[in-house]
């Protein structure tokens, strides 16, 4: 069994991996979609929200999806850092995951 330190290493190399491939296929992909996320969370009437339906809401509109999901994740941290987005100490359950529960988002202060 993976110690925590590895699997969350583990967890890191796969969404840089993940990032660096959508990046390759849609050039731009983490800014664009980082700025979609800005204006999704300040304008969007859904709150809390969990990362799955700002998925969905993407592919609504027309935004390129990424070949691996878990590139979102780059795109989490980046909001969650910069302040535009953060949690809620809430969970849902996403069906991507096999309904395992994720943490609620809801606007942040620079949104």
């Amino acid at each position: 069994m993976k110690t925590a330190g590895e699997a969350r290493q583990a967890a890191n190399l796969g969404i840089a991996s993940s990032a660096e491939h959508a990046e390759s296929d849609a050039p731009g992909w983490s800014d664009t979609v980082l700025q979609w996320l800005q204006g999704w969370a300040h304008e969007s009437r859904v709150t809390p929200f969990t990362m799955e339906e700002f998925r969905i809401a993407c592919e609504a509109f027309g935004m390129p999806a990424p070949t691996e999901s878990r590139a979102y994740g780059s795109v989490t941290r980046a909001a969650l850092r910069l302040c535009l987005i953060e949690k809620t100490g809430g969970y849902a359950p996403a069906r991507s995951s096999n309904l395992s529960a994720k943490p609620l988002y809801r606007r942040g202060p620079n949104a």
